[in-house]
Order: structure tokens, then C-alpha cells, then sequence
């Protein structure tokens, strides 16, 4: 079947392959266009290892990035960086830097024949899937993809706490939303410093979180070394209808905020207040108005390492995103990459056009052929 731009480019649409039968085991004729109204909310995508999620993901990505559409992408793993390894010209010259020589060398190639090799492989298979070079080239002009690294300067480096600023109005006048900021930023902050702190029963969490609410309520950022100020000598004596020092003695107070000094005064600690402001809006576009893909990645070793530092980095990207789109933005919504020659994939959609399907090759070089960028 031959596939063209003009079958699948639809505003709103998104191509994620053609339509599979299992039975048969035969690829259908039928495209799979994909309506992003249906992603508004929430989604998952469940599978085997290898069996294509990211390059699922990553399809989605690329086509949301067709239609102009920003992303924040977190990425602990470390790979979904290589986005950024999008070749128009599809040719050797391009593909030469990524490859494995290791594998060049167990097939008996050259480096420059694997290379050679593996841009054909990318040029055909993504041709049959009617992805050209053009829209390749108009997918890379389109988006602009900058690479966050809180705690390092591997890409560009992001203070998530220099400034717990105050947030808007909107989360503000919300007591709900209010309490959910105040919850995860609290518990976030206090497992930093090793307090495995329940929100309603810790004096550690209820001291800190009213904290929180008081310096907001009156218009206040916060820091950590205001925060610790604070600790010692709160701008109030009661704790609800029980007076300070019976809620929490100064000797307590004292103990917790030589906790949070010892992480300030941290070496380790420093790259995490280093670079420019968490700013959702500023981010998601580029000055000309472009839109952009967010990766905020810290692979700290061959292992995927969550620990504390990126659970509150995870949280205050994710409390400014919510503060961004609650919002009303420019130009908001949400957006990659798989072998060239892939297999079924199951789309799962919120309707009854829920079928299995055959994933569509993405633009970029899947993270599996090709060394990550660091």
C-alpha cells in the first residue's frame, strides 16, 4: 500500500499506523488516525519489554508536535533524549556518529557500512510507512527541543528550589488545590532531609506545611534558607488551637532545621539551585513562539534511580505544570520512535475504535539502536 502525507496530515489527527489482523497476522490497508481530543485527561501504555512503548510514545509526540503542540517529557530512564537525532537527509553521513561500532564489528561491517546500512534500513522502512524526508525536515523545523537536567549540568541545569514562589490565583483560591500543593511539596521537601513525615499525624509535616500556607497566604516565596528561618522562629505562636512550643518545642524546631541547613550547606546539594527559574510558560515555547518538547532527564547511572531529590524535582515540575495550564495559555496541549519495520502494537483508545494496530515508524532513532545522549 503506498501511504502519502496527504492521507494522515490533519490537524487534530494523529497517525499511529494501520489497522493489524491478528488472525490473519497481516497488516491491514486501513490508517490509524488518532483523535487528540481523546488524550485531554490521562493515559497509560501497557506492555512487554521491547514490545514498543516508547516508540508508541514517541509516535504520539512527533505528531502532536506536527500540530504545534508543547510537552514536558520526564524522563528518569535517560533515553527518550534521543529526539533529538532526527535526520532529514537520511543518509550515512548523518547516521555515522550514533553508530555501535561493537555491532558493526559482530556483523563483519565497517562502521561506514553499518552506517550505510542502517540509514537504508531507516529510509525504506519509514518511506513505507509514508514518513519522507520532507516531513521529517518539517518535523525538526517545527519543534524545539530543549533537554533539562535538574542536579546537573549534563543538559541545561534547572533551579527547582531556589524559589518556592507563591502560587497563582487560581491554586490560591482553591483550598482543595492549595492543600494537594502544599501536601506534596512538604512531603517532598522533609523526605530530603530523611522524614518519612505522614501529613496529618507529623508535627514535622503539619509545622512545615503550615509554614508554607502562612508565608503564601500573606504573599511570601519561600526558600530553603527562609524556610529554615522559619523553622526556628515561626511568624506564629499557635499550631491550630495548640501554642507553639507545646506542638513542637524549640529544641525539635531546632533539630529539623539543621536537617534542612546540612542539606543546604550540602556540596551535592548546590547543582540543584543552580540555573534558570521552574517556569512552565517560558519553557513550553521558544522566544519566536515555537513550541517545545521539556525533557527534564537525570540518569544517574545505568540504573534508573529515583530517589528523593528527583521525587521532588518530579513533584515541583508537575505542581508548575498544573499551575501553567490552569492557566489560560497561548497556545496549549500536550505531544518521537520506533524500528522502522514495526510489528503490532495495541492502541488502546477511550471508544470503541479501540483495535489492534501496527505502529507507525516514527522520525527519530529509537533509544534501543543507538548510544543515548549524555
Amino acid at each position: 500500500m503506498s501511504i502519502s502525507s496527504t492521507d494522515y496530515e490533519k490537524l487534530g489527527q494523529f497517525y499511529l499506523g494501520r489497522g493489524y489482523d491478528p488472525e490473519a497476522k497481516k497488516v491491514q490497508d486501513d490508517l490509524i488516525l488518532y483523535d487528540s481530543k481523546d488524550l485531554v485527561t490521562h493515559g497509560v501504555v501497557l506492555g512487554m519489554t521491547g514490545s514498543g512503548k516508547t516508540g508508541l510514545c514517541l509516535a504520539l509526540l512527533e505528531e502532536a508536535a506536527m500540530d504545534n503542540i508543547p510537552a514536558i517529557i520526564i524522563d528518569p530512564k535517560g533515553d527518550i533524549s534521543n529526539l533529538l537525532l532526527m535526520f532529514p537527509d537520511l543518509d550515512a553521513k548523518s547516521f555515522r556518529p550514533w553508530i555501535n561500532e561493537d555491532d558493526a564489528a559482530k556483523k563483519g561491517l565497517s562502521p561506514d557500512e553499518h552506517a550505510t546500512e542502517t540509514a537504508e534500513m531507516w529510509k525504506t522502512g519509514l518511506a513505507d510507512w509514508g514518513q519522507n524526508p520532507e516531513r521529517i525536515a518539517t518535523l525538526r523545523e517545527k519543534v524545539d527541543i530543549n533537554i533539562f537536567t535538574p542536579g546537573s549540568k549534563a543538559g541545561i541545569p534547572v533551579s527547582i528550589l531556589s524559589s518556592l514562589e507563591v502560587p497563582p490565583f487560581e491554586i490560591m483560591d482553591d483550598s482543595e488545590l492549595l492543600g494537594e500543593r502544599v501536601e506534596s511539596t512538604v512531603s517532598s521537601l522533609l523526605s530530603l532531609v530523611g522524614v518519612d513525615a505522614d501529613s496529618i499525624q507529623s508535627p514535622e509535616a503539619v509545622l512545615v506545611a503550615a509554614i508554607f500556607q502562612n508565608a503564601w497566604a500573606a504573599g511570601q516565596n519561600v526558600n530553603l534558607e527562609t524556610l529554615i528561618r522559619h523553622i526556628q522562629k515561626p511568624a506564629f505562636g499557635k499550631v491550630g488551637v495548640i501554642d507553639l512550643e507545646s506542638f513542637m518545642p524549640e529544641k525539635s524546631r531546632q533539630t529539623l532545621a539543621r536537617k534542612f541547613n546540612n542539606l543546604l550547606a550540602s556540596p551535592g546539594f548546590a547543582s540543584w539551585l543552580e540555573g534558570p527559574p521552574l517556569d512552565i510558560a517560558k519553557m513550553l515555547h521558544a522566544p519566536d513562539g515555537k513550541p517545545r518538547f521539556v525533557l527534564e532527564v537525570r540518569p544517574v547511572s545505568n540504573t534508573v534511580v529515583v530517589g528523593p531529590k528527583e521525587a521532588l524535582a518530579t513533584a515541583e515540575i508537575s505542581g508548575a505544570r498544573f499551575t501553567w495550564v490552569g492557566t489560560p495559555p497561548a497556545a496549549a496541549r500536550t505531544p518521537g520512535t520506533s524500528r522502522p519495520n514495526s510489528g503490532p502494537r495495541s492502541i488502546s483508545a477511550p471508544s470503541d475504535t479501540a483495535r489492534a494496530a501496527a505502529a507507525r515508524a516514527p522520525s527519530a532513532v529509537p533509544p534501543e539502536s543507538t548510544t543515548t545522549i549524555p
